[in-house]
């Protein structure tokens, strides 16, 4: 398994965090432009008291077959 190199947060990284947060990015987006993960995002933000938006969820609608053009069995 690899193992992640522990990246101390700078000051520099907080002001980022902020300004990120402040856009109104998600924790993914703002992981994937500062190079951490998400839940590192997320810890850092509850720990300098910054609050992050949630992702939107997306409404999942059941596929059926005849969605794909395809008929049941025997039918």
């Amino acid at each position: 398994m690899k193992r992640r190199i522990i990246q101390p947060w700078t000051p520099e990284d907080d002001d980022r965090l902020r300004k990120l947060a402040a856009e109104g990015r998600t924790s993914v987006t703002i992981a994937e432009r500062m190079k951490r993960t998400p839940a590192s995002v997320r810890g850092r933000a509850k720990a300098i008291n910054v609050v992050l938006m949630k992702a939107k969820s997306v409404t999942r609608l059941p596929i059926t077959l005849g969605d794909l053009g395809l008929k049941a069995k025997g039918k």
